[in-house]
């Protein structure tokens, strides 16, 4: 009786025209803050057209309001009313193909105020049903916009408005979903789940989605569009020291309060656990600013997912070179995703690997020449394949000590550590080396020649001995290639009479 009954808990018409005048300031205020905002602020309006619309919108739309633990909507139903969160907070389940559907359903996401729940669809030209179910976690009130009441406010909208709600609602979001190249695998039950945990972004020619040195909590796919990413080689280690300064990521993390917020949170570090996370494509280099890299971001591409994931700065600011629509997807959800694309036998953490050696090949081009030793076609792919991730969380925990086996060499990937041989410390920052000398030099039987230990909280990538053979796969020249540009001036003597032009390229 309580699911037949939700539709009818509406807010009572107490006091009249007044009353509701009032009500339809509240819901314009709800909806010029909420995530269907980008309508009209995109659409070429003024900021009095833009009112106006709003206003428009809210005079077709109600206030409702829903006890805890009570439907909003159920799986299968019509889809034909958008909800607009304005306190509390909906659950939203999903019910799998097998079993019995009362037992089996799988809890994907929270949406709390501002979110938009039950929009994928709402515009297709076909009907459509929900995919998933809609529950309020607690007491909650929603602005509800039935499709009727939107198509006739749509009927008498501005063209562009009309055009930036079909981009949203014009299809569903499992189709969309579809649309993405690594997502096209998925199984409709993996598809449903998604579209509870993605939410649209759209964004104007221009306009900036990340920002260098910002905190950020979304990662974000590409639906369609373009969009570049700008960023700057840092300095060598070298240059570091003779100056004492850090790298410019580090610097901007040197108070700990970033990395304070995102550990005490639980949602930092420790999420990294897996892999530290972002997929970037590589793109020629720009000559206009010395030290200026750029990536862009096209259709089924991916991009934030490393800053978010660490809990560092954002890394580069990504601008829009086109309308683009964006697939965004918050932190806390993350983990739902990742688990969707394990049950799709999608190696995730393999893309995530790869494309942090790319951002670190971006920052330190010098540092990680090795990566030019295999062809770029499968270079990235042949490394982060045996690469693994080490999340030091704490400072003054240690990589390795002095007496421990030589078994494993360590790309710092972000913080920094110092590697203490005796009276001589060194501090070492992203895109350098520890413990290389020791295991290429290595038969089997070294120790380390010195004790890395964490000053920040550290990421790290680390890859075996063993491991660097498989890398190469019997590619001699490739193997030579690689131990000279890592070891630089330290190599050995024959280690430098193996590689072709390994004495002209020391010179």
């Amino acid at each position: 009786a309580d699911q037949q009954n939700f539709a009818t808990r509406r807010w009572p018409p107490m006091g009249g025209c007044v009353f509701r005048d009032a009500q339809i300031l509240e819901i314009a205020s709800v909806i010029s803050r909420s995530h269907l905002s980008f309508a009209f602020s995109l659409g070429g309006l003024t900021t009095a057209q833009q009112r106006q619309e709003i206003r428009d919108l809210a005079s077709v739309s109600q206030l409702e309001r829903f006890p805890g633990n009570s439907a909003i909507f159920l799986e299968g139903q019509p889809a034909n009313v958008l909800y607009i969160i304005v306190s509390g907070c909906v659950n939203t389940f999903v019910t799998l193909a097998k079993g019995n559907p009362s037992d089996n359903m799988e809890y994907c996401s929270t949406k709390t105020a501002l979110d938009l729940v039950g929009s994928s669809g709402l515009l297709a030209k076909c009907p459509t049903q929900r995919n998933y179910t809609a529950i309020a976690d607690e007491y909650t009130e929603c602005i509800v916009i039935s499709k009727a009441n939107l198509e006739t406010y749509l009927s008498n909208a501005p063209a562009s408005v009309k055009e930036n709600f079909n981009l949203i609602m014009g299809e569903e979001i499992t189709k969309a979903i579809g649309g993405i190249p690594m997502l096209r695998v998925l199984n409709n039950d993996q598809k449903r789940i998604l579209e509870t945990i993605f939410k649209y972004r759209v964004v104007a020619p221009g306009e900036q989605v990340l920002a260098w040195g910002e905190m950020g909590d979304e990662m974000y796919m590409v639906l369609s569009g373009s969009l570049t990413a700008v960023g700057w080689w840092l300095q060598d280690d070298e240059e570091q020291e003779s100056d004492r300064t850090m790298t410019s990521i580090t610097r901007i993390v040197s108070t700990k309060s970033h990395m304070r917020d995102s550990t005490t949170t639980g949602k930092g570090l420790g999420l990294a656990l897996g892999s530290p996370r972002e997929f970037l494509k590589m793109m020629d280099e720009v000559k206009e600013n010395p030290g200026e890299y750029k990536v862009v971001f096209n259709k089924g591409e991916f991009f934030g997912e490393l800053d978010m994931i660490l809990g560092i700065p954002r890394t580069a600011t990504v601008t829009a070179n086109t309308k683009s629509v964006l697939f965004a997807l918050r932190k806390e959800e993350f983990k739902t995703f990742l688990a969707v694309m394990d049950g799709a036998g999608q190696n995730f953490d393999r893309h995530l690997k790869e494309a942090l050696l790319k951002q670190l090949y971006n920052c330190h081009r010098k540092r990680l020449c090795f990566i030019d030793c295999l062809p770029k076609e499968i270079s990235f792919k042949r490394f982060a394949e045996y690469f693994h991730t080490q999340p030091i969380p704490r400072r003054g925990s240690r990589l390795f000590s002095k007496t421990d086996l030589a078994d494993r060499m360590y790309l710092i990937a972000y913080g920094k550590v110092s590697c203490d041989e005796g009276n001589d410390k060194v501090v070492k920052g992203s895109g350098s080396f520890l413990g290389e000398q020791s295991v290429i030099s290595n038969d089997g039987n070294k120790t380390y020649q010195y004790t890395a230990t964490a000053l920040d909280p550290t990421i790290s990538l680390y890859i075996s001995r063993d491991d660097l053979r498989h890398v190469f796969k019997d590619e001699m020249t490739a193997i030579v290639d690689f131990e000279v540009k890592i070891l630089g001036t330290k190599s050995p003597i024959g280690h430098i009479l193996r590689h072709p032009v390994g004495i002209r390229w020391l010179s």
